[in-house]
């Protein structure tokens, strides 16, 4: 008897389909049948930017608009979530912006089992913060400033600025600062600003043992084709801010766009990355680099 035409026998050509046509042509095949449905939304979950809403609900979207298959969950309620399941086939996650405590991220570890990349970004409105920890795992870590730098403070509320109040908690309770073992990469993107990562993920400016390559991109790039640049005036604190992430012996460490940094500049990173306890795992690849 022959196979009906449906998704679960034939995901490779609704697959291939899909993907050839606009967001607006999946838009409607999604309503058309059950089979195209299931191909668009694995589609659209392959890459999910999570943000935060008030003070324990996460808003989700694709990487470039809103889907239809997730709109807002609650990460203590995701398992009553059916649509969830789809987060299986989810290979990359931003967490964009400051989630308060009261919002524990760590409580989606299983919705996403089959991460490649988690990109931690800062957020894009004012003022400028980003959450702490990292709370999921996947194989690379992607440190991922905005374009116009960030608060080197975590932040979320506005009406959190009183002498007497009490300091906020920035981190769940019982959440661990260490990074998941899975984590074999750290890309550590400093957009041309004077990012002083160091200061707002441990795990950047000391790698554990099973992170053995840190990619280091110094300049900000328009498109994987154009030249980078450099959007600061004093490079030589740039600079510092990028020497500060090498030093540790067990990992390889490739640092991108040397080729469009002053000379000064270029002085303050390579002596130390030349130290006798790195020399021989340092590598510089002078290129472009999409993260």
């Amino acid at each position: 008897m022959p196979l009906s035409f449906t998704y679960s026998n034939y995901p490779h050509i609704f697959d291939a389909f899909v993907a050839d046509t606009s967001f607006e042509t999946q838009l409607a095949l999604r309503l058309s049948c059950k089979s195209f449905q299931q191909a668009v939304d694995r589609l659209h979950v392959h890459h999910l930017v999570l943000t935060p809403h008030g003070s324990n609900s996460i808003d989700i979207k694709g990487a470039y608009r809103r889907i239809p298959a997730l709109r807002r969950i609650k990460p203590a309620a995701w398992r009553k979530e059916p649509k969830l399941e789809l987060t299986s086939h989810t290979r990359v996650v931003d967490i964009r912006g400051f989630f308060p405590a009261t919002c524990n991220l760590t409580l989606l570890k299983g919705a996403f089992p089959n991460l490649d990349t988690l990109r931690m970004c800062t957020s894009k409105s004012e003022p400028k913060s980003y959450t702490p920890y990292v709370p999921l795992a996947a194989k690379t870590l992607v440190l991922f400033t905005s374009p116009d730098g960030g608060d080197c403070n975590p932040a979320g509320y506005d009406e959190w600025d009183s002498e007497e109040e009490d300091e906020p908690e920035f981190v769940p309770k019982g959440v661990s600062s260490k990074l998941p073992d899975k984590y074999t990469k750290i890309v550590v993107n400093m957009n041309g600003m004077d990012i002083p990562i160091a200061d707002m993920f441990r795990c950047a400016l000391d790698p554990p043992e099973h992170v053995t390559e840190v990619d280091i991109i110094i300049p900000v790039y328009s498109s994987p084709s154009a030249r980078g640049r450099i959007e600061i005036f004093s490079e030589h604190i740039l600079g510092m801010d990028t020497a500060e992430l090498i030093g540790s012996p067990h990992v390889k460490y490739t640092l991108v766009g040397l080729d469009v940094v002053k000379p000064s500049t270029y002085r303050v990173i390579v002596p130390l990355a030349t130290t006798p306890t790195c020399s021989h795992t340092c590598s510089f690849l002078i290129s472009t680099y999409s993260a």
